[in-house]
């Protein structure tokens, strides 16, 4: 305003700014007009948007190496990843803070980011409420408005590609997962993802295709997910050196979760519907204990025995 030469020219410049903070935020958004700057800031924001918890700036820079342009599945592609993650500070800029320092494990779910340092999260709620908003979806910045389904199954798609990467991994160990750093949200979340995403609906084939293939009975990628989050323990106590023999089967953990239409894909595939492992014993009894009475019905069908514990 300091440039304005005169009083005309000052009270156009100032009926030009923004009306209120959603065109604030719409006149952020619109200056970004390269389509890859755009689609990397709408992963950016949508994973901080639907992140069950804060991310660390290494974890939200790593969301962009799936890419989702391709014809049939998402694929894992490092050629996509950056080579200075500060650029997402500068691309999401106005919409996010990142605090440098050791993380607070305020919670048992942040205990494995001890050795991280620093978060990235939304700068204001109404963040969210704006990409959420009708208001964007005919808005100047309409390219970037978020569901939440779509968001959710996007995340958990993004998770379960990378999680496939460790399908090649004969030896796990920190230094692998420190050259993955979304492997350990990714092992954590991917399910509660793909649960909100819609799994088991109808019209998420890609989800479920992904999902059948980590869930691949006799996989590395299965193998390693459990060694690295195992939803049937206590995750503080990982073993990344497990022995498959000691992990129960896939079927077991797709009861134990609700993941309905896997289990039922698994059951076509004639997984043993009777194998046991896991602190419930077999599948029955895991489905029963999670309230699960689908699946339930679908192992009896299939010939669960009710006595067998």
């Amino acid at each position: 305003m300091k440039k304005c030469p005169n009083q005309s020219s000052l009270l156009k410049q100032l009926d030009s700014l923004p009306k209120g903070l959603y065109e604030t935020y719409d006149q952020i958004l619109v200056k970004i007009d390269k389509q890859t700057d755009c689609m990397d800031t709408k992963r950016f924001l949508q994973w901080l948007s639907f992140s069950t918890r804060p991310m660390t700036l290494e974890e939200i820079a790593e969301v962009v190496v799936v890419d989702f342009e391709l014809v049939d599945e998402p694929q894992y592609t490092s050629e996509h990843r950056y080579w200075d993650n500060e650029e997402i500070l500068e691309k999401c800029s106005g919409f996010i803070t990142h605090s440098k320092g050791l993380i607070k494990c305020d919670t048992m779910a942040m205990y494995l980011l001890k050795f991280k340092t620093g978060m990235v999260k939304l700068a204001h709620f109404s963040v969210k409420e704006y990409l959420v908003s009708k208001y964007l979806c005919t808005g100047a910045a309409s390219r970037f408005h978020l569901t939440e389904e779509l968001s959710h199954s996007w995340i958990a798609q993004t998770c379960l590609v990378y999680l496939l990467q460790l399908d090649t991994v004969s030896s796990l160990n920190e230094d692998v997962l420190k050259s993955f750093p979304l492997m350990t949200y990714a092992a954590a979340n991917w399910i509660f993802h793909a649960q909100s995403g819609g799994i088991d609906k109808s019209g998420h084939s890609s989800m479920l295709s992904l999902t059948c293939k980590l869930l691949m009975s006799g996989s590395a990628s299965f193998a390693n997910w459990v060694r690295i989050w195992d939803v049937d323990e206590d995750y503080m106590h990982r073993d990344l050196a497990r022995r498959c023999t000691d992990i129960p089967a896939p079927l077991y953990y797709t009861s134990l979760t609700g993941l309905q239409q896997v289990s039922q894909h698994l059951l076509e595939m004639k997984a043993d519907v009777n194998a046991q492992g896991g602190k419930y014993h077999n599948p029955l009894q895991a489905a029963s204990f999670g309230g699960y009475e689908v699946i339930v019905k679908l192992l009896l069908e299939k010939g669960a025995d009710v006595n067998r514990v």
